[in-house]
């Protein structure tokens, strides 16, 4: 009897993951002529394509991202701002790409297209700046450098000297 519960349960496992990578195949396959559309500039019938596969594959992030562009590309700024915002919320690698993706040029400037940059965009870097010790010791990046004790520093660029009194 234990034998063939462990059995069953197997089963049912290699079924369901079947299933699964079904789903994914699905997604997929579904993408296929919606890229074709829109490179063809065939944007209406590329939303309608992809608002009727994203309803079949919901976490897809690919097809969310396909509908967005195919949105953009229609002038519906904020259908394609939602339909990116799934994308990225259903796990679409490197979103800072998908944002600055050209199919959303004429959208750029919406409102809805601003908020979601806002939210997803990466925060720019800070570039690190040197920091003068109190040791008095020499700081250099690129042709500047910085020398001398606190009060005294001594700044050189190039053929430009600054002295601090």
């Amino acid at each position: 009897m234990r034998g063939k519960i462990v059995a069953l349960a197997l089963a049912g496992a290699l079924a369901t993951a079947g299933c699964q990578q079904s789903a994914a195949e699905a997604g997929a396959g579904a993408a296929q002529p919606i890229r074709a559309e829109l490179d063809d500039g065939n944007y209406g019938k590329a939303a309608e394509l992809a608002a009727a596969a994203v309803k079949q594959n919901p976490t897809n992030p690919e097809l969310h991202l396909l509908q967005a562009r195919a949105e953009a590309r229609l002038g519906n700024a904020g259908d394609a701002a939602r339909a990116l915002e799934r994308a990225i919320l259903a796990g679409l690698e490197r979103p800072e790409e998908a944002l600055a993706d050209p199919a959303f040029d004429s959208i750029r400037r919406d409102a809805a297209f601003q908020r979601l940059a806002d939210r997803f965009a990466p925060a720019p870097r800070a570039r690190p700046r040197a920091v003068a010790q109190d040791s008095g010791e020499t700081i250099s990046a690129g042709d500047v450098e910085i020398s001398g004790p606190p009060g005294e520093e001594v700044i050189r660029a190039g053929d430009i000297v600054l002295e601090a009194n």
